[in-house]
């Protein structure tokens, strides 16, 4: 009983872990998948937010330099110096000496000079976006940070820059963020060569990208938490089933094999098994000895003691043979008091061991037994070389007459 319990509890075991393992699996795919999704769908999102910025940030350009141009041609106007003064004076983005190498000179009149302060105007530009989760970049033609002198964007981010400077528009993703430029030609305004050529970059940072993802796996985890919870129970809920399903298979297939009352295999399930053996046994030319048995007296001991005894002998038959022979041989119950035992590899002299086992059982069985009955067998027995194995069927044909020689 025991290990019928040890048995049952390992198959669930099993059958619940092969589940788990499929269904953690597959919800894993489908967690991953949904992180995939959400994050490839995040990164779109980022893209269409840069192509929002710098279309925002060209508008606000392209609007600086028409408001140059009216500028200029204001002051070409003026006719004296303090008029011009006054105007420097009033536009800060524009002075009359020119205090950085890098200012753009924008016009020059007789003895008066007038600069655009560019760096200040994309250093306001800069501020306006630092709320902004992108990194905004001012470069000119050299890769130069317009709004930062400290750094040079093309030594920074070299193979960025390569792609950058290779087209009008870029977008595009390495391992330092993704990236969105745009390339704004400015020649026909500006006067100095080194801001002829304006390159507007967003890029989010790889590490940004990164927290986010991580942000993102731990709130799905929270969630898959409870999945995991779920999958668990479900498992242990299909384990039972499945248990449950397979023991009542069992059943059935052991029903259609087995004699329900003596435990030993019915008619056909015995024939079936041997006819397997009996291949073997032909393939490595091996012996066999049959035992033909049949219960004395049977019909006697249901008339005077009932039915219910005459079927607790035919059960303790079965289990006497059962705990004669070895596993690899077969008895099974040819109907009514008759039954058959198959010895594989054995011929009659080691047959003679089986047949002082169930002798000796049987006087166990009567000494104990407080009925008036002894119980007794008819026993006989036949060895068949690999030769005449297929006299089998005629032996089963002609059981009865052979037990009772």
């Amino acid at each position: 009983m025991n290990s019928k319990i040890k048995f049952s509890f390992l198959q669930f075991f099993i059958n619940f872990l092969i589940v788990f393992i499929i269904l953690f699996s597959l919800s894993g795919l489908f967690f991953w998948q949904i992180i995939d999704t959400q994050f490839n769908l995040y990164k779109k999102n980022i893209i269409l937010e840069q192509k929002k910025d710098i279309y925002f940030i060209e508008n606000l350009i392209k609007n600086k330099i028409i408001q140059i141009k009216n500028d200029i041609n204001y002051i070409s106007q003026l006719s004296n110096k303090s008029s011009i003064i006054k105007f420097i004076t009033l536009n800060k983005y524009y002075t009359l000496k020119n205090n950085s190498k890098k200012n753009f000179i924008i016009f020059s009149k007789e003895d008066i000079t007038i600069y655009f302060d560019l760096e200040t105007f994309f250093k306001e530009l800069s501020v306006y976006f630092e709320k902004s989760q992108s990194q905004i970049y001012f470069l000119n033609k050299d890769g130069n940070f317009i709004n930062n002198n400290i750094y040079n964007f093309k030594t920074q981010f070299k193979e960025e820059w390569e792609k950058i400077n290779s087209y009008e528009k870029s977008q595009f993703e390495t391992q330092n963020g993704i990236i969105s430029s745009k390339k704004i030609d400015n020649s026909n305004i500006f006067s100095n060569n080194n801001f002829n050529i304006i390159y507007l970059v967003s890029r989010y940072s790889s590490n940004y990208l990164t927290n986010t993802l991580n942000n993102l796996i731990f709130n799905k985890t929270t969630i898959y938490r409870y999945t995991l919870i779920f999958i668990l129970l479900l498992s242990l809920l299909i384990s039972y089933y499945i248990s449950k399903s397979n023991k009542l298979s069992y059943e059935l297939k052991k029903n259609t094999v087995y004699d329900a009352l003596t435990g030993v295999y019915n008619r056909q399930g015995g024939i079936d098994i041997f006819e397997l053996n009996r291949k073997l046994l032909k393939r490595s030319k091996d012996y066999m000895t049959l035992f033909f048995i049949d219960i004395k007296n049977l019909k006697k001991i249901n008339d005077d003691y009932g039915h219910s005894e005459g079927d607790l002998v035919l059960a303790t038959t079965g289990q006497i043979l059962l705990e004669s022979i070895r596993d690899s041989d077969i008895a099974f119950r040819m109907g009514g008091d008759e039954f058959v035992i198959a010895l594989s590899r054995c011929r009659e002299p080691q047959a003679k061991i089986v047949y002082k086992r169930i002798k000796s059982k049987l006087e166990n069985f009567n000494t104990k037994n407080k009925k008036d009955y002894i119980l007794e067998y008819n026993m006989s027995s036949i060895e068949l070389s690999p030769y005449s194995l297929d006299e089998f069927d005629d032996l089963i044909k002609n059981a009865t007459s052979i037990s009772n020689k």
